[in-house]
């Protein structure tokens, strides 16, 4: 994830701040990212100043985590400018639920329908909601039925992160990253780039309230 961060050259170009409310998530994240604030807490009341000025908010499978995933949206909406960006990731189809998500806290997975709802009625405009993953959803709905199988839907903490060969993990990187360009080319679409995926991902805008109605 560092290479990653030094790559695209995000804490260098932009101003940073991650928002977690484990401090344990927090102390890790300081040493790992120096060059990025980090802030232990809820947001957007943990950055509320920073937040009224943000040009955007990356929500990076987090709402699969918050009961009450409309409320989360309505706030943080309801604090962001005009024009403030909005680019989520969440878990998709709940066909794939297994204990892994039970281990990692979801409440949730989406579909692009209940997603897309997740979003209505809050002043924004839809720039981008389209599935994700796409390329490699047979592999991962193939290991996820054998770790179900496997676990008899009775491990405690299973998950299926184990990480792969290193050339292996190059192949897949590879495979997901070669998504990227048909996602861009949808943005501004009403349709969504891919018919199902692992993930959703979604790229709104906030509106001001005049011109949502």
């Amino acid at each position: 994830m560092r290479d990653g961060w030094q790559q695209c050259g995000v804490a260098g170009r932009y101003s940073v701040i991650g928002v977690d409310p484990a401090e344990a998530a927090v102390s890790l994240a300081r040493v790992r990212f120096p060059q990025i604030d980090f802030v232990s807490g809820f947001a957007p009341e943990a950055v509320l100043a920073e937040a009224r000025l943000a040009d955007a908010f990356v929500l990076s499978d987090v709402l699969e985590h918050i009961e009450n995933d409309r409320a989360m949206v309505e706030r943080l909406v309801a604090v962001a400018k005009n024009g403030a960006l909005f680019l989520t990731t969440v878990p998709a189809n709940q066909e794939l639920w297994t204990e892994h998500d039970v281990s990692h806290g979801h409440f949730r997975r989406y579909s692009l329908e209940s997603f897309a709802a997740l979003w209505r009625d809050v002043p924004v405009s839809t720039r981008l909601l389209s599935y994700f993953n796409s390329r490699l959803y047979p592999v991962v709905y193939g290991l996820r039925r054998l770790h179900q199988w496997r676990n008899n839907q009775a491990a405690h903490n299973a998950t299926d992160l184990a990480l792969p060969l290193a050339p292996i993990n190059r192949a897949l990187r590879t495979v997901f990253a070669g998504e990227a360009k048909h996602l861009v080319k949808h943005i501004g679409r009403e349709t969504s780039a891919y018919s199902r995926g692992v993930s959703i991902i979604g790229l709104f805008r906030k509106e001001s309230l005049s011109s949502h109605a």
